[in-house]
């Protein structure tokens, strides 16, 4: 009765400072990537994605399109409704970090502390905020309940099936999935010194779950045709790649968590990597941190959404020097150490959840501008000029403003509508546009209104037409 009460009580704390760090998101709306998984959300796109392509990048992503249909069946276009579901994964998430390690007979208040720093992690901003984001979150989710299942069977001698499911369903999510058997490999030590196991049994174990995972992405890439898939514009400088991540996550962190709560970071993993009773396990937990970064080192122009995994192996070690203390001591140094960094760790979620919710209300306000100022279809062109792209460094619509303004639209056809960037860099389209009816608007952000703009007016300010 005990145990299930500090395991209620845990629940509640991190899904309460989830829900407070991210309570912003209530008057957000959705944002660029969103718009494509609106704009598919149907049984029939839902349907194929199991099988192919879901239309994004090179994408295989068929449990977090099902998620997507599923909150159109249930919250429409409430966006409330879509982000707080996202708070509810990423607490979750910090819930199965705790039973992850308790799996592996850590203290309890080591849990507990990791997770409670986790779900204040000052870089899971763009994955929590951002509905798109949750592919990362749902994926986390399935990575975790797979290595927990799979570390439980192995302390029971038992065969681990419940760990093959959840890998499968993290496979098909997101991308990132590719590090599962990476990680698992990384676990193995951990778990024969904790359970005085016979190290021939736990790599049976964790080659049947391997095993299992490689066959399942053999036919995942036959359904994509490529062995991988992107999650973005993809460079062959693996090293460049990674070593610009390396840097982005040090501006990140210094910028989001300060130079304190790095330095105490920095001293964690020095203990960790140094003490004979946190070995191996300290360098496993760094591994392990650097493995789940691998699978963006193909991709240009990393986000924050990237860095959202790596953080529960460094919340992890930045509890883990409380083993080297007395059994007495060990809580109170892990509630000194969340005094000392979850005040700026609060004050960066917040922040951030602050930007999306001001980018996602531009977004509302701009797409409302245009259905108020056409409201059908005349069968003449519309060319939005002065469309922005960005509120305060967060992404608003950018290239999927056609597609989204074209859904917004309940009365079918929908209006012809584009910006004007979109007309200008296709011939084709600006011919078509110049050479039958044609109505011309310029967006005011101040007043959030469209506004008729003259033909020639039009033309003058875009020399490049002529």
């Amino acid at each position: 009765m005990i145990v299930r009460h500090r395991w209620l009580s845990l629940g509640f704390v991190v899904l309460v400072l989830a829900v407070a760090t991210h309570w912003p998101v209530r008057k957000g709306f959705f944002q660029t990537d969103d718009f494509i998984w609106l704009h598919l959300a149907n049984w029939r796109s839902v349907a194929e994605s199991f099988v192919g392509n879901q239309g994004s990048n090179l994408a295989y992503r068929p449990i977090f399109r099902l998620s997507t249909y599923l909150d159109v069946l249930v919250f429409g276009r409430n966006a409330a409704a879509w982000h707080f579901e996202n708070v509810v994964w990423h607490a979750s998430n910090a819930l199965l970090l705790a039973a992850l390690l308790r799996a592996y007979r850590l203290p309890f208040s080591l849990a507990s502390g990791a997770a409670i720093l986790f779900v204040l992690a000052p870089l899971s901003g763009e994955s929590v905020n951002w509905i798109s984001g949750r592919g990362s979150l749902l994926c986390f989710t399935f990575m975790l309940l797979s290595l927990w299942r799979w570390t439980v069977a192995l302390h029971d001698g038992r065969r681990p099936w419940a760990a093959l499911f959840w890998m499968v369903l993290a496979g098909m999510t997101y991308e990132a999935a590719i590090a599962l058997p990476a990680v698992l490999v990384c676990l193995t030590p951990l778990a024969c010194r904790r359970f005085a196991l016979d190290p021939w049994l736990a790599a049976r174990q964790a080659g049947l779950a391997i095993g299992t995972f490689v066959g399942f992405w053999l036919v995942r890439s036959a359904f994509l045709g490529t062995l991988t898939g992107e999650v973005g514009s993809a460079n062959s400088d693996l090293a460049g790649n990674f070593l610009s991540h390396m840097q982005a996550l040090g501006v990140f962190a210094q910028l989001l968590a300060g130079k304190g709560s790095l330095l105490l970071l920095s001293a964690a993993t020095a203990i960790c990597l140094l003490s004979p009773r946190l070995r191996p396990a300290g360098a496993a937990l760094l591994l392990i941190a650097v493995i789940l970064m691998l699978p963006y080192s193909t991709v240009i122009g990393i986000g924050g959404r990237y860095f959202y995994m790596l953080q529960a192996p460094v919340c992890v070690i930045a509890v883990l020097p409380a083993l080297l203390v007395p059994k007495s001591a060990g809580g109170p140094t892990i509630v000194l150490l969340l005094a000392l960094v979850l005040p700026k760790f609060a004050a960066s979620d917040l922040h951030e959840a602050f930007s999306f919710t001001r980018a996602g209300t531009s977004t509302e306000a701009l797409i409302g501008a245009v259905l108020k100022a056409i409201p059908s279809n005349d069968g003449a062109s519309n060319v939005v000029d002065n469309v922005p792209d960005f509120d305060n460094g967060q992404m608003m619509m950018g290239d999927f403003f056609e597609l989204c303004i074209g859904d917004f639209y309940e009365a079918a056809p929908a209006p012809w509508i584009a910006r004007t960037e979109a007309v200008l860099r296709n011939k084709t389209v600006l011919h078509d546009v110049l050479s039958r009816p044609a109505h011309f608007w310029q967006y005011d952000p101040e007043t959030r209104s469209l506004l008729p703009l003259d033909r020639r007016a039009w033309l003058e300010a875009h020399p490049e037409t002529l």
